[in-house]
């Protein structure tokens, strides 16, 4: 069954507009002065004036990866290792608020961390194919794939090869502890829409591919929006704290 909900991130980012969009919510700013500081920042760089122009667009959805949930647990808790994180966790902090608020982005990077680990590429018309298994062939569908790969060439994450709409990573997977990596593992819990699962199954998940995401079954059990149970004599299941 395909799924109803609208695709969201249907737009490319850049990391620029996500730090702006971050520090707008760090800020305490309204959303009206914070879009009209993000309508600033894409000014000469994302066409249009209006909010259904491709600049609005693109700030709706900075909108609710950052100002949005700003006012949550995970927002807060995000923002806050924000402020002390180094370039490489910069990034996965973004990359877990994206999870976190669109499950179309969890299933666009889970379709390729799959196929990058079986065959070492991904095309793009191969990750729309598995997609649209779930969503639906629908008409917007293909530009907001297109859009998701571009926006991880954008970060970093892939780069292109000599074949058109073909990508391969552009790295290694970063190591991410701390903050950063529990805020991954709660993102894929939230946005990959699961009750609970083992530990080594969610530190593994297609989706973080960029990342070699290190916590501890003890360390989840010391976060309050963790709840860990264990089965059988070495399996840790993780699910999120009732709230």
């Amino acid at each position: 069954m395909s799924r109803k909900e609208t695709l969201g991130f249907d737009r490319k980012l850049e990391l620029a507009w996500l730090d702006a969009a971050a520090a707008a919510a760090a800020r305490g700013d309204n959303l009206v002065k914070a879009r009209e500081q993000l309508f600033a920042v894409l000014d000469g760089v994302v066409a249009g004036d209006g909010p259904h122009s491709g600049r609005g667009k693109t700030i709706t959805v900075l909108s609710r990866i950052w100002l949005a949930p700003s006012t949550t647990d995970l927002g807060r808790r995000a923002l806050r290792a924000l402020a002390s994180a180094s370039t490489e966790e910069r990034m996965a902090i973004h990359w877990a608020m994206c999870a976190a608020t669109h499950p179309f982005f969890v299933d666009v990077v889970a379709a390729v961390g799959r196929l990058v680990r079986m065959q070492g590429d991904v095309s793009q018309a191969q990750v729309t194919r598995r997609v649209a298994e779930t969503w639906g062939d629908r008409t917007t569908l293909h530009r907001a794939v297109q859009r998701v790969c571009r926006s991880l060439i954008a970060w970093g994450v892939l780069q292109e090869t000599g074949v058109r709409g073909v990508y391969r990573p552009a790295r290694a997977a970063q190591a991410i502890r701390g903050a950063p990596a529990r805020l991954l593992v709660e993102a894929v819990l939230v946005g990959g829409r699961n009750t609970a699962a083992p530990l080594a199954d969610l530190v593994r998940h297609p989706a973080l591919f960029p990342f070699d995401v290190q916590v501890s079954p003890g360390e989840l059990r010391g976060a309050m929006e963790f709840r860990v149970d264990r089965q059988g004599l070495d399996v840790d299941v993780v699910g999120l704290a009732a709230g």
